[in-house]
């Protein structure tokens, strides 16, 4: 799972941004640029929330990820 793929992906097809999603699902925003920078991975709960935000279901969410 690409987490920044699916991140960014998430924010140019909703037109959000990081830190609107940062604040929506309760994490910092220096959280969400630690999971973009491969420096941590977020939890399920996380992934859940995410997808949540980006009103997608998880697995569209994850698969964000993964195109080239």
């Amino acid at each position: 799972m690409n987490i920044k793929k699916s991140i960014e992906s998430g924010c140019a097809i909703k037109q959000k941004r990081k830190g609107e999603m940062a604040k929506s699902i309760g994490k910092a925003p220096q959280t969400v640029s630690e999971w973009c920078g491969g420096k941590s991975q977020p939890s399920l709960a996380s992934v859940c929330d995410m997808a949540e935000f980006f009103g997608v279901k998880v697995s569209i969410f994850i698969s964000w990820g993964e195109k080239e």
